[in-house]
């Protein structure tokens, strides 16, 4: 009778046997819900692992990302950036307009050790000079 009561309360206090119907289908079904649950829970984590997986077998098939080329120009650039990246040196990149500097900073980024951190990108260009200093380092 003691989960009469509480399906009065949960249910609300009208008919007895109604509540206790609602009751017996909520219990009836937790079993079913529980073993659904797991099983999203389950594909959930299957299709995150096959996420990690597919994303690592693109990164492996591109080296890197967006860089296309083959001239011993670039496979030189490309060499830098993997001595570059493991280590902790400031890395300037100088060009004209449309060369692919951010790329190469994005290839440096994605290599490093704070490659989980966010890429900040800047136009040092768009900065006036007497600003330039203050944005990058702070105003004194």
């Amino acid at each position: 009778m003691g989960a009469c009561i509480g399906a009065n309360e949960r249910f609300g206090s009208g008919d007895q046997d109604l509540n206790q119907h609602r009751l017996e289908q909520v219990i009836s079904y937790s079993p079913a819900l529980e073993s659904a649950y797991r099983e999203i829970a389950e594909l959930k984590d299957k299709l995150a692992q096959e996420k990690l997986y597919l994303e690592d077998e693109i990164r492996g098939e591109l080296d890197f990302e967006g860089i296309v080329g083959q001239s011993s120009a670039l496979r030189h650039v490309l060499n830098l950036v993997g001595t570059v990246a493991p280590s902790d040196s400031t890395v300037l990149l100088l060009g004209e307009a449309g060369t692919g500097k951010e790329l190469i900073a994005r290839a440096i980024h994605e290599r490093s050790r704070r490659k989980e951190r966010t890429f900040v990108k800047l136009n040092c260009a768009a900065i006036p000079t007497g600003l330039l200093e203050s944005e990058l380092f702070g105003h004194e």
